[in-house]
């Protein structure tokens, strides 16, 4: 698979600068279909996931804004901006240099500190986990640079995926930007990138056309109990709660008499 991955560099300028941002978007113009890039200029996307927007001019500096407009931050964005930080200046110290406080000068200067760390000459493979200082740091700035993009919402909301994350398993908790070709898991923060976007899209079609075949439960079926005899013979149980008979509950309702909220449900 080749490798569409931007540098280092790309990763910094955009998480810590206002930069150019391409989405693509297809439209219908009167029977013709046309496809385009919406270009816009966007803040910081640490500022974006910080909800900090505002308080900064283009360049970076703190109180030299123009007034703009920004989304409404969430809960999901602003901790991403945290753990960027926590990082960033773990990072920092780990060098052998004192944390400047704020996230976007931590970030600026570890990229300035990845001049003088060790770098091997390895081109391919999982880089980063084992091989260098260097390629240790380009992952964990890329995942920053993958997490925020997709939780930064400036343009359009993240779209949240109802399958399993293929590393945690759990449900319903990976985003994906399709314009970026980004995705991440808010429980286990996995990232995909555009090199591997495919794979988590492979692993959801998977799972999806396994689910297809998966029986779902029928009606839960019980014989009256001696007392209850003007009831049919066999009655369906359901639940107390959202009167469904494939509801949880209603499986685990004992074989008795019902109350009298229960006998109103019963289906005959």
């Amino acid at each position: 698979m080749t490798d569409t991955r931007l540098d280092l560099h790309a990763y910094i300028t955009q998480l810590t600068r206002w930069h150019t941002h391409r989405e693509p978007r297809s439209y219908d113009d009167g029977g013709t279909r046309w496809t385009d890039d919406h270009i816009t200029q966007q803040p910081p996307l640490i500022d974006q996931v910080l909800g900090t927007v505002g308080t900064r001019g283009q360049g970076g500096e703190i109180g030299t804004t123009a007034p703009t407009s920004k989304p409404t931050a969430n809960l999901d964005a602003i901790d991403c901006g945290i753990r960027i930080d926590l990082a960033a200046a773990r990072w920092i110290r780990d060098l052998g240099e004192d944390d400047p406080g704020d996230t976007i000068a931590c970030v600026l200067q570890l990229h300035g500190l990845t001049a003088s760390v060790h770098r091997c000459t390895r081109t391919t493979g999982r880089r980063g986990l084992d091989c260098c200082t260097w390629h240790a740091i380009e992952v964990d700035v890329r995942s920053w640079w993958i997490q925020a993009r997709v939780l930064s919402g400036w343009e359009t909301a993240s779209r949240r995926l109802d399958g399993t994350c293929p590393l945690c398993g759990v449900r319903g908790d990976v985003r994906v930007r399709y314009s970026s070709g980004v995705g991440t898991c808010m429980a286990c923060h996995e990232v995909w990138g555009p090199d591997t976007i495919g794979l988590l899209a492979d692993h959801m079609r998977a799972e999806a056309e396994e689910e297809r075949f998966v029986p779902k439960p029928g009606p839960v079926l019980c014989r009256p109990v001696e007392g209850e005899l003007e009831w049919p013979l066999f009655r369906m149980m359901l639940c107390p709660d959202c009167g469904s008979s494939r509801c949880v509950k209603a499986q685990e309702q004992p074989v008795g008499r019902l109350t009298d909220h229960q006998s109103h449900q019963r289906v005959g």
